[in-house]
């Protein structure tokens, strides 16, 4: 995915134009991007992105996200309770 803005709402619009946007938080796959906040309109509401390593039968995912607390992380964690809006998968995937 390559974007002329670090803005984590254009994952969103990424998806949307290039039909790789899931409903809802569904189907997350490795390599997929999550984002977080309550939408994509503007840095307000959209505030974060992670890359997911892996997702679990339970229905958590792994993620790797970078600026965590200043550091790049693992995290482990249902979507929908971390306060994610939307997953992406890459073009072609």
């Amino acid at each position: 995915m390559s974007f002329s803005t670090a803005f984590s709402g254009d994952f969103y619009y990424y998806g949307r134009n290039h039909g790789t946007l899931h409903s809802g938080l569904s189907d997350p796959r490795p390599g997929d991007a999550i984002v977080f906040g309550s939408g994509p309109q503007n840095t307000s509401t959209s505030v974060h992105v992670g890359i997911i390593e892996k997702a679990n039968a339970d229905g958590t995912v792994d993620t790797i996200e970078g600026n965590s607390d200043d550091q790049v992380m693992r995290r482990h964690f249902v979507p929908a309770t971390r306060g994610a809006y939307a997953i992406v998968s890459p073009a072609g995937a």
